[in-house]
């Protein structure tokens, strides 16, 4: 078996754990799940790396550890590791942009896919907003983005 179908085993299998931990309402084996579940997402990127180190693999690599720690946070009840988590997702999405950005494409599909990405946002956004409690909408808002 490849490591990277064991990377893929060890994300299912913390899916698996987290959705557990969510039927039983225990958030130390939902955070539990969560951790394994990231980890064997990191661990993919780490192979991919490994396998062909760029500056684009290694932003990607760098995003998906930041996703790994919003996760966990995201996964620990109440408003300081929820605003912590959306910030470590913030600065994943900012590891995955930068790592795109590197690549020599069209700046005229990079606007399309931008614009496409902004209307789903403003509709997640107006899904969202009335649930959101107002000293959080921004946290959350920074997130959609």
């Amino acid at each position: 078996m490849s490591l990277t179908a064991l990377a893929g085993g060890l994300t299912a299998a913390g899916l698996a754990v987290m959705l557990t931990g969510e039927w039983w309402q225990r958030t130390w084996v939902r955070v539990l799940g969560k951790t394994t579940a990231a980890s064997g997402f990191v661990w993919g990127g780490w192979i991919a790396w490994q396998d062909r180190p760029s500056v684009l693999s290694s932003w990607i690599l760098a995003g998906l550890i930041c996703s790994m720690v919003g996760d966990v946070l995201l996964g620990i009840r109440g408003r300081r590791p929820f605003l912590a988590g959306i910030a470590a997702f913030l600065v994943a999405h900012g590891c995955f942009l930068v790592g795109l950005m590197s690549l020599d494409r069209s700046w005229a599909m990079t606007a399309v896919a931008a614009l496409a990405a902004a209307g789903v946002g403003l509709f997640v956004d107006r899904r969202l907003a009335a649930h959101i409690p107002s000293g959080m909408l921004l946290a959350v808002r920074l997130y959609e983005a």
